[in-house]
């Protein structure tokens, strides 16, 4: 049976109890297991296109990197703990780069240029805080947090550049449709224009080509 299938199944017999229980739990609680490989599949699962894919990992990269904040509050960041916050993270970061990608592959520049704009500000946002949190931490959470806190800067150059590119060409796009637009409505108001041709042989623009004999 698929995992996602396994996943509701047991969710539907624990009566969503667990699930609703494990929300809140950090990496060396007994349900973190359970939130990250059973309820964030499930969630997975729901997003069908492209942008909710990458909705999905930015928001997943977020939560990722506050639990590592609260851990070092409590001070239970360990290397252990870091690593495995580290890994995830870096794996919804990976792929929302690649959806950024495949959006802009499919020309859905606008959303791509959206996405990652968002994807930027969410990464310098925890990185922000993962600096705060240094400042307060023991000596091990200090230990822990630079080597994340290294880790997230790298992330946030690259979520920069794909920011970039992606609204460069976003704009490119908008003013290629603006042109067309332009072109199209003078195209339109010259095909409008119409001459008639008397017994003179002069033109004028008020009906159809008429011909008098």
């Amino acid at each position: 049976m698929p995992f996602i299938a396994i996943a509701l199944v047991l969710t539907a017999t624990l009566g969503g109890a667990v699930s609703v229980a494990s929300q809140n739990a950090l990496p060396g609680d007994a349900l973190y297991g359970f939130k990250v490989g059973v309820n964030e599949n499930i969630q997975s699962s729901l997003a069908f296109d492209d942008k909710s894919k990458a909705d999905f990992n930015i928001a997943k990269a977020e939560i990722r990197l506050e639990e590592a904040a609260k851990l070092s509050s409590e001070g239970r960041l360990d290397a252990n703990a870091q690593a495995r916050i580290e890994q995830n993270f870096e794996a919804h970061a990976k792929n929302t780069a690649t959806l950024i990608a495949k959006l802009q592959e499919k020309g859905d520049y606008a959303i791509a240029a959206d996405v990652a704009a968002r994807f930027q500000a969410s990464v310098a946002k925890q990185a922000s805080a993962l600096a705060q949190a240094k400042a307060s931490a023991n000596a091990e959470g200090e230990t822990t947090l630079t080597i994340l806190v290294n880790r997230v800067h790298a992330t946030l150059d690259i979520a920069s550049d794909l920011s970039a590119e992606a609204s460069a060409k976003a704009s490119v796009e908008s003013s290629v449709k603006a042109s067309a637009n332009t072109n199209g409505a003078a195209a339109t108001s010259s095909s409008n224009t119409t001459v008639n041709v008397g017994a003179t042989g002069s033109a004028s623009s008020t009906g159809g080509i008429n011909i008098d004999l």
